[in-house]
């Protein structure tokens, strides 16, 4: 869809359900957030597509969690290891394996491309809000 096109009328109340990543840089994520919340304040929707989180085995995950029988969950360690060499070695997708334009962004690379995944999982699944974050 587009960070531009989501911007091209404030006025109207868009229903917006977007696939991740949403964007690759910083800045561009921030600006994105503050139109989200711009659209729902005038009546609009802004969602973000994340299927795994409703898998049957994502379901008895956070069952699982909520129950206690864990007990309290101190630590959450995971690992995304695909096979994406299609994507980041496309020069057709700049986005993902180059700098953008203004430098920010020094390439995004997989960790970009995965990350959103396992952590939009670890939130949903657990309900944790993390203190610290180590990549």
């Amino acid at each position: 869809y587009g960070i531009r096109r989501v911007e091209q009328d404030g006025a109207k109340p868009l229903q917006v359900l977007m696939e991740k990543p949403m964007t690759t840089c910083v800045d561009e994520a921030r600006k994105l957030d503050n139109l989200a919340k711009h659209y729902e304040s005038i009546g609009g929707t802004f969602l973000v597509n994340h299927t795994a989180n409703y898998r049957q085995q994502t379901k008895a995950a956070r069952e699982i969690v909520r129950s206690g029988k864990l007990g309290r969950i101190i630590l959450v360690t995971g690992l995304m290891a695909s096979p994406l060499s299609w994507l980041f070695e496309n020069p057709d997708n700049r986005g993902w394996n180059e700098p953008d334009e203004s430098g920010k962004m020094i390439g995004n690379g997989f960790a970009w491309g995965q990350t959103s995944h396992i952590l939009a999982w670890i939130y949903h699944v657990t309900d944790l809000d993390p203190d610290k974050v180590y990549c």
